[in-house]
């Protein structure tokens, strides 16, 4: 995969093929939990009182989410998740109006759908894995 660190990370001209090309249903809004990092982002944003969550925090959430992982080769790296969430992951949730995201400030905030948290349950509920709902 390349990363392209030149653009804005609120480009018009960012592409997220992988979720674009996947979904979970008919609904449109389930290709957004086709990823891993997204659906643990949603659900622990979906559990928490915090009105405003610092990014940091979010990284730390999906690091822990995959050392429990059994089936990761790898230790994951906080650094890699960090620029995943910051470049792709946290934007995409924005464009899907899930979350309003100040890169600037690295803040984000949970705008709720209640169709997301339906689906979270159903396909995450007893994960080990996921921040349970």
């Amino acid at each position: 995969m390349a990363w392209t660190f030149w653009r804005h990370p609120h480009s018009d001209e960012r592409a997220d093929a992988d979720a674009d090309s996947v979904s979970t249903t008919a609904d449109p809004d389930f290709a957004i939990l086709a990823d891993w990092r997204r659906a643990c982002i949603l659900t622990y944003l979906v559990n928490t009182d915090d009105l405003e969550i610092d990014r940091s925090q979010l990284v730390e959430v999906v690091f822990e989410s995959e050392v429990q992982d059994p089936n990761r080769p790898t230790q994951p790296d906080r650094d890699a998740i960090d620029i995943d969430l910051h470049h792709r992951q946290l934007p995409r949730l924005e464009q899907a109006g899930l979350i309003t995201y100040d890169w600037r400030h690295g803040t984000v905030q949970y705008d709720g759908s209640p169709l997301i948290e339906q689906g979270l349950e159903r396909v995450f509920a007893g994960s080990p894995v996921v921040p349970q709902l």
